[in-house]
């Protein structure tokens, strides 16, 4: 989501240089679903893979009050019969 954002740069990947360490640091390390103790008593972790990182951030840091869990939370059962049949076809 915050791809092509002049103020969401955090480095240089041609020089290996870190422009921004505190978005940098942040994204590494706000978005750890084990850190959430909603997603640390949930049956589907890791599963869902803890859900949007960008928006558990935009929680975190900008006082924002959006669902950060996966699609698959709500419908577990018909994503898993999906995958079933698509490998049973």
């Amino acid at each position: 989501m915050d791809i092509g954002k002049q103020n969401k740069i955090v480095g240089n990947i041609n020089s290996r240089t870190i422009l921004n360490e505190d978005l940098f640091f942040r994204y590494l390390s706000a978005a750890d679903p084990f850190d959430d103790p909603k997603c640390k008593n949930c049956k589907i972790l890791p599963f869902c893979e803890g859900g949007c990182p960008i928006k558990r951030i935009y929680n975190e840091y900008n006082s924002a009050k959006t669902e950060t869990c996966s699609i698959y939370k709500e419908n577990i059962i018909d994503f898993l019969k999906l995958h079933y049949e698509s490998k049973n076809i």
